[in-house]
């Protein structure tokens, strides 16, 4: 991958509530701020935007925004997204959150595969103008979705990446943005429950748990940049070339120029 890492957005939810430090520059709401000056403030799930990827017969990178996992976002709600999902094997799904608990929680439930394939039959007989592939209940995980989360510090991550493992997904991601401190995923790994010593990651690094990591500081009129940021990005860079994990720098903050040596964008290996 040499340019943006999706090539469509597909927003779904507008509206967001800050979980932590973070989230006070947001660019999403923003951005959704000076676009929308008719919207009410509140977090609302987009129902008329859900079948636009089975109306999209090429194969297509979509980035989810915004945060999916919000709690006022109801589980009905996100199961119509993974039966769009499900029906267009054709395209490939980043979806990411700063909610990883209630992201793994979602994903734990026994009953979720039944609802999506009922949810996916709803759609595909319903919708308008949509493809839809048969939904086949072997296929899960579901093989063209990557479930990421966003952190900025070490803090963040020590909360944050715990959830993710544990979370069933064909791949996961870690995005580091915007990046407010180093990130060391060894003191990631420290930070997690050791009791639990059935889980792959136990007394190894967790990184091989993880299919991406990418890195990103913060954009905008009121962005921070901090002197470390560079140091901290080829830290990061170093611990994905020694676990063998793509590692892809979307920007500098303030949108620096990158450095020769952190001029690197690479992506997750989807299967077929």
């Amino acid at each position: 991958m040499t340019g943006k890492w999706w090539d469509q957005g597909w927003t779904l939810v507008s509206g967001c509530t800050a979980v932590s430090v973070g989230c006070d520059n947001c660019w999403a709401m923003a951005m959704e701020k000076r676009l929308m000056k008719g919207s009410n403030g509140c977090v609302q799930f987009h129902n008329d935007r859900l079948a636009r990827p089975l109306r999209r017969k090429k194969s297509t990178t979509y980035a989810i925004w915004n945060d999916l996992f919000h709690e006022d976002i109801a589980d009905l709600e996100i199961d119509r997204v993974m039966g769009v999902i499900s029906a267009s094997p054709q395209h490939k799904y980043f979806l990411l959150t700063k909610r990883a608990k209630r992201m793994q929680g979602y994903f734990a439930n026994r009953e979720l595969v039944d609802r999506v394939s009922r949810s996916a039959g709803w759609l595909c007989q319903n919708g308008d103008d949509v493809a839809c592939n048969v939904y086949q209940k072997d296929r899960w995980p579901l093989p063209n979705l990557a479930l990421g989360v966003s952190v900025e510090n070490q803090e963040t991550a020590d909360n944050r990446v715990w959830a993710l493992l544990q979370t069933q997904a064909a791949y996961r991601f870690i995005n580091i943005g915007p990046a407010l401190g180093p990130v060391d995923f060894c003191k990631t790994s420290e930070a997690f429950p050791h009791q639990d010593t059935q889980h792959p990651w136990h007394n190894r690094p967790i990184l091989g748990g993880v299919d991406l990591v990418m890195m990103e500081g913060e954009s905008g009129r009121h962005a921070r940049d901090w002197p470390g940021f560079d140091n901290a990005a080829r830290s990061v860079r170093d611990q994905c070339k020694a676990t063998g994990v793509p590692f892809f720098l979307k920007q500098m903050p303030k949108k620096r120029l990158i450095p020769e040596d952190l001029k690197i964008r690479e992506t997750i290996q989807w299967g077929p």
